[in-house]
């Protein structure tokens, strides 16, 4: 069995990544440690091509293109070239990828094709109450017409994205596996009273506003309470800092009690 795994955010040394790439590496590395053969595919933050093995797992960092526009294009038609490449030296039996991955892959592939649901664009677009991107759901919906398969992290996100998308599809949820030997028996004496913890990239779709807009409903009935923010920037397309503008909005009552921590290892 040969499983790639389409992501830009393989962890890399000296650069940081979100939670999807901290749950692919522990599931290709378990997967590696049952007898499967497994291929990481992604764009990599810079202009080369990179191949490397981490842990018996063959990683493939594609350079960013240099293309003004449709660079996602670009992108996409490297990572089915680089697909080709690997096929061929070894036959992939599985290829997954986000909601957005497949838009344009060919229908037919000698590989089967599975999405991933961790929340797509219509997802968390209209969780949020916005309306979809044109192009970006374009492109998702197209992605779910050229997919074999569906697994998605959670009953909700599966029935929700079915709901939103329009579409008939049946899918497997499979909850994200944890790294368990990293935790420890708890103990009551190493508990930090009133400490409020958020772990995830800091932007709008986490929801991170609300609950800097709950502290002071909280502060009230519990004066000690703070509130640890972990966690890289978001950006706007303007390069607008999401964090900047979180700070606009902490009433004046709580701002002692709310700390942005930045990115923190896992």
């Amino acid at each position: 069995m040969h499983i790639c795994f389409l992501t830009n955010e393989y962890p890399k040394q000296g650069q940081s990544h979100g939670g999807i790439g901290t749950f692919v590496k522990f599931l290709a590395e378990n997967l590696v440690a049952n007898d499967v053969v497994v291929s990481i595919v992604g764009v990599n933050n810079n202009l080369l091509n990179e191949n490397t093995i981490d842990k018996n797992v063959s990683i493939y960092r594609l350079g960013k293109s240099q293309w003004k526009f449709g660079k996602f294009y670009h992108h996409n038609r490297k990572i089915q070239n680089k697909l080709k490449e690997i096929h061929l030296q070894n036959p992939i039996d599985i290829v997954e990828g986000s909601e957005l991955n497949f838009a344009f892959f060919p229908n037919n592939t000698p590989y089967k094709k599975l999405i991933r649901l961790h929340g797509g664009h219509h997802f968390f677009a209209i969780e949020q109450g916005i309306k979809p991107a044109l192009w970006r759901g374009y492109q998702e919906k197209k992605s779910f017409k050229k997919a074999d398969y569906f697994v998605s992290v959670s009953d909700f996100v599966g029935n929700q994205t079915k709901k939103y998308l329009n579409a008939d599809f049946s899918f497997k949820t499979i909850y994200n596996s944890i790294k368990l030997n990293t935790f420890y028996q708890s103990n009551i004496i190493k508990e930090e009273p009133y400490k409020l913890v958020f772990i995830g990239t800091v932007c709008e779709k986490k929801g991170i506003d609300k609950l800097i807009l709950a502290l002071p409903l909280i502060k009230k009935k519990h004066p000690k309470v703070t509130l640890d923010i972990v966690g890289r920037d978001w950006f706007s397309k303007e390069g607008k800092s999401y964090i900047k503008y979180l700070k606009t909005i902490i009433d004046i009552n709580v701002k002692e009690n709310i700390n942005f921590l930045g990115s923190m290892p896992y």
